[in-house]
């Protein structure tokens, strides 16, 4: 090839030249040379390559002559690599070797068992069997088997595939095992294996490896989406602090969710975790239509809502969502439950939180539980100590209807007062207001009304406290406000609003008698018998209550004792009257028709179920109230189904109303009809509420709505339970409704302003909150749905003055009849004892020892005297006598009896039930039966008289 390519050369050296001297004019032998001058150029250096091609190949066969010369073993990148490769095989075969004698010996182990027990002399338990069965086995107990297994068998194949290349290739261990784990690993590293026996290990040994790498591909894809599902089912551990920790979910769950978002909103947020038994992907899902709704979708305010799935009851699913970090916890009441059986749910579910108390680090915050049964009020409470708030669902909503129903427009400002929509109560220290009375901060507070101040010492709430009442270091001030940082103090006093406070006319004149109510309950609820109870305390004597609805006679005694949980009902002011009857069938709501109970078949003669003739119609009533129905037949029954029979039930009722209304008037008869108050329980019928309402308030009650909200709002503040505790009682103060003319002289259309009107309610011992103008053309609320009245809670802008109507509606806060009566009870005790004291220590004598003192009864037995009014009497022990002091002549006694002829005295035997009571006999007289307001004041006046016993 070398004189070939030399010819080339030569001819393109010549051809060039040519071209070359063709334009340079250069002649031919000139060009010849430069030619000859070249090639011999060429092959100088062509023999200077050679011998450089020579010495190359020399050096290379020295190095080859000292590579074969040295250890082959020894690799100077991998200092003892060998050990590291024999100590790992070593290492390997002797677990293989432990972990296979260990099952060798369970194996013989069951064999003989199993010998012994059948009596034979071998048992033939099939080893393939065997060996399935304990990977059966390790598959069950522990997750990491799985990974463990391919790790084995990954072993094995190297182990193998390097014994084969040592015996077979002659490659020592570091480099036969290095080789079986390329292999292995890579299956593109056999390519490059020469030799025949060299391959075939190759090629069995990446089989091997592609096999094992499938499989453990498919362990980790499988554990992935293992996790993946675990966090979409919520099993992760919640890391949140300071949280609102919810715990189940019912109806009311969505509600509460909005209350507590919307209580934190001025807070940018808070995380609130809800722990129940439901799917997290179902609840999220909820969640998102909720939020996506157009019908008054749900609006976070930037709180973030965490689900978690699992069992509110277990000690480490309340762990997993942190429950003893959490601010607050609600404990929901599940649906589809006995009351008592969903009680005993929160009672346990109080008990689990409570042992997270006592083996964790405590409870950050308080507990909410809701109660189904008023019952088991006290046992949740016992458990639960002071770490427990209970709310009871169904006596909130019971004594929310009454009040309502007894006042329509009460419903509207409920509605506006529960839950975080408008203003609420806030309590906060006011340093600056420590030693002022309270009647002298009512004006301190522009965009606030005080109501109630928290003392510190007992942590008792007064509402509606005295106008003398100070302030003491550490106590709260107790407001109505639009949230907990709109407020502030202002720089007015009491003294600059003293020369301008109004004259009323109107508020001297004392309170008239009630007259007796008359109120009709359509439909029946689980807890009518304290329904019952509470409306008895608070309605003028001689009042009746009409009870309509479809459970039979026979059944009605049965079901107010509550199978046998409640005691005989003892009704003071109220009479009960009955009808049966279906209240959505317009027949039988035209004319109510009485029917028997049985009760004085002695008197009457009427046995149980029969009519006594008696019929009422719907004027005769001056409160109708719709329950939601939950009779025998309808326990099962949605929300939805019990909403369809309020809604026509509240529809023929005010039909019934408008006719007899047109009726009176074209007789030119007065006629006041009470409106129907409903209860709803879904949140979607309260626009069908407000389509068929054509007065200006709200004619009915969200029962599952106000729960969510007082609910919410305890766990914001656990103080709130005892201030709505109060407020819908009806043995403190209550939220009322007045008429503006009960407070100002209408005549006059003198301006005033909210302030004003203020001091004119405190001269009746009441706190005005807000006030509600209704427009003096009554039919323009009737007709425009757009122009029904506005409540105005903590109103803005107190002080500009306007003219007051006739419809107006002022909103109090008032003490209720009976807590009224024991007020001035309390003050009638105190005059009385102040005056004892007077009589006896102005001629220097000491102050006889005394007591309030009840006399039940005058020798009549398991019988109690009816005189309400003289029994409550203050009683002393003085100069060898017992003695009243005179109620009618100051200064004067009325003698119980001479101490020198008691003959005995005996404590109480439980008669009469919730009494504390004493039996006095004495000489010539029959035995008297007296009760004392505490146990401690039973035993003092026991210990007392019997000094005086005669031996």
């Amino acid at each position: 090839m070398a004189p070939l390519h030399s010819s080339f050369l030569v001819a393109f050296l010549i051809l060039g030249l040519k071209c070359i001297c063709a334009e340079t004019n250069v002649t031919g032998q000139e060009a010849i040379s430069i030619a000859k001058h070249l090639i011999e150029q060429q092959n100088r250096l062509m023999t200077e390559q050679k011998v450089l091609l020579e010495r190359l190949e020399g050096v290379q066969a020295a190095a080859k002559e000292h590579t074969c010369k040295t250890e082959p073993e020894d690799d100077p990148n991998d200092d003892g690599f060998p050990y590291v490769s024999l100590s790992v095989i070593l290492v390997g075969c002797g677990w293989l070797f432990k972990f296979a004698y260990m099952e060798y010996r369970v194996y013989t182990t069951k064999l003989t068992t199993e010998a012994e027990q059948e009596q034979q002399a071998q048992s033939n338990i099939d080893i393939g069997e065997f060996l399935q069965y304990r990977l059966d086995y390790y598959f069950s107990v522990t997750q990491w088997a799985k990974p463990i297994l391919l790790l084995t068998v990954t072993f094995l194949l190297i182990f193998v595939s390097s014994i084969a290349t040592v015996v077979f290739l002659g490659d020592n261990i570091s480099a036969a095992a290095w080789k079986s784990w390329t292999y292995v690993a890579d299956p593109g590293t056999h390519a490059d294996t020469d030799g025949t026996l060299g391959r075939i290990i190759a090629f069995g040994t990446t089989i091997g490896g592609m096999l094992v790498f499938a499989l453990m591909i498919g362990v980790i894809s499988d554990s992935i989406g293992e996790k993946v599902d675990d966090l979409k089912k919520g099993k992760s551990k919640v890391i949140e602090a300071r949280h609102t920790l919810v715990l189940g979910w019912s109806e009311k769950g969505l509600a509460i969710l909005r209350q507590i978002a919307l209580a934190n909103e001025s807070e940018g947020g808070r995380p609130i975790v809800v722990l129940c038994e439901e799917s997290k992907e179902e609840m999220e899902e909820m969640l998102r239509a909720a939020e996506s709704s157009k019908d008054d979708g749900l609006k976070l305010h930037g709180s973030r809502v965490v689900f978690r799935s699992g069992n509110p009851l277990a000690e480490h699913d309340l762990i997993k969502v942190s429950a003893h970090k959490a601010r607050a916890i609600i404990a929901l009441s599940p649906d589809g439950l006995e009351p008592d059986a969903a009680d005993s749910r929160m009672v346990r579910q109080v008990l689990s939180l409570q042992k997270i108390k006592q083996t964790g680090d405590g409870l950050s915050g308080h507990i909410v539980v809701e109660l189904q049964d008023v019952d088991n009020k006290a046992l949740v409470q016992m458990v639960g100590k002071e770490d427990v708030e209970v709310i009871v669902s169904h006596d909130l909503i019971g004594r929310m209807m009454l009040l309502s129903a007894r006042s329509p427009w009460l419903a509207t400002v409920l509605d506006d007062l529960m839950g975080f929509d408008g203003s609420e109560f806030y309590l906060k220290e006011w340093p600056q207001l420590v030693g002022k009375c309270f009647g002298s901060i009512l004006y301190r507070f522009d965009n606030a009304v005080p109501v109630g101040i928290k003392v510190s010492k007992t942590s008792r709430i007064v509402l509606n406290p005295p106008d003398d009442m100070v302030l003491q270091d550490g106590d709260a001030v107790l407001v109505l406000a639009e949230d907990d940082d709109s407020y502030d103090l202002n720089d007015h006093d009491i003294s600059d609003y003293e020369g301008t406070r109004p004259e009323s006319d109107v508020i001297q004149r004392k309170e008239a008698e009630k007259p007796p109510e008359r109120l009709l309950f359509c439909g029946w609820r689980r807890d009518m018998a304290d329904m019952i109870c509470e409306l008895d305390y608070d309605v003028p004597p001689k009042s009746e209550l009409w009870l309509f609805n479809k459970v039979p006679m026979e059944e009605r005694a049965v079901k107010l004792l509550d199978k046998g949980n409640k005691s005989q009902l003892k009704l003071k002011n109220i009479t009960m009257k009955h009808v049966v009857g279906n209240p959505v069938i317009r027949r039988e709501l035209l004319s109510l028709v009485e029917v028997s109970d049985g009760n004085n078949k002695d008197v009457d003669g009427f046995e149980i179920g029969e009519r006594t003739g008696r019929r009422e119609v719907l004027n005769y009533f001056t409160s109708i109230l719709i329950l939601s129905d939950c009779s025998e037949e309808h326990e099962e029954v949605n929300s939805e189904a019990s909403d369809s029979r309020s809604v026509a039930t509240t529809l023929i009722i005010q039909d019934i109303q408008r006719g007899i209304s047109e009726r009176k008037h074209a007789l030119g008869e007065a006629c006041e009809l009470s409106p129907p108050i409903s209860e709803i329980l879904d949140s979607r019928t309260r626009s069908l509420m407000q389509l068929i309402n054509k007065e200006g308030y709200q004619g009915y009650v969200l029962s599952n709505h106000l729960v969510a909200s007082a609910l919410a709002m305890v766990s914001e503040d656990r103080n709130m339970n005892k201030v709505y505790g109060e407020l819908l009682s009806c043995q403190g103060n209550q939220i009322q409704i007045r008429k503006a003319r009960d407070y100002i002289n209408i005549a006059k259309k003198e301006p005033l302003c909210f302030w004003d009107v203020q001091c004119l309610a405190r001269m009746s011992e009441e706190i005005a909150i807000g006030y509600i103008p209704v427009p003096e053309n009554t039919d323009v609320v009737e007709n425009s749905q757009n122009s029904k009245p506005e409540v105005l809670l903590n109103p803005p802008n107190k002080g500009e003055a306007r003219v007051w109507s006739a419809n107006d509606r002022i909103i109090v806060i008032a003490m209720c009849r009976q807590a009224k009566y024991k007020h001035e009870l309390r003050l009638a005790r105190s005059k009385a004892e102040q005056d004892l004291y007077k009589q006896f220590s102005s001629g220097g004598n000491e102050v006889p020892i005394h007591g309030w003192l009840k006399k039940l009864n005058s020798g009549k037995e398991n019988e109690m005297d009816n005189d309400d009014h003289w029994r409550d009497r203050l009683c002393f022990v003085m100069n060898g006598k017992m003695a009243y002091a005179s109620e009618k002549k100051k200064g004067e006694t009325e003698p119980v009896c001479d101490l020198d002829k008691i003959r005995s005295i005996q404590p109480g035997n439980g008669w009469p039930p919730g009494y504390n009571t004493f039996k006095l006999e004495v000489e010539g007289s029959k035995s008297t039966i007296f009760s004392a307001a505490s146990p401690q004041e039973c035993g003092k006046w026991i210990l007392v008289l019997s000094r005086f016993l005669k031996s």
